[in-house]
């Protein structure tokens, strides 16, 4: 027998809501307390698992048919800078602003 395991909708919508504050660049621990989420969790799901929240993307058959209650999403309001991007963003920076300076 195989059990089907569906998503609390309303509880996934509030952690994405979360992430997406987060990644709008709220402090963290004060999202976690607006949201009553533990800073902890919510960092870790910042970090791990934004895909799945923000676009309900799994790399998990198991965690892809349980999301399809949540489907569609709309739009991420805003989403976790990816590294690499910034540090050319940054590089970039840097370099404009020596040149400005020579």
């Amino acid at each position: 027998m195989v059990l089907s395991r569906r998503v609390d909708v309303k509880e996934f919508l509030r952690v994405r809501s979360a992430i997406e504050r987060v990644a709008a660049g709220n402090e963290a621990g004060e999202v976690a307390e607006d949201t009553n989420l533990p800073v902890t969790t919510l960092r870790e799901l910042y970090c791990e698992r934004s895909e799945l929240y923000l676009h309900g993307d799994a790399d998990d058959d198991r965690v892809d048919a349980a999301v399809d209650d949540v489907r569609p999403l709309n739009e991420p309001v805003a989403e976790p800078e990816a590294l690499d991007d910034r540090i050319r963003e940054i590089v970039r920076e840097e370099i404009a602003g020596s040149e400005d300076n020579d």
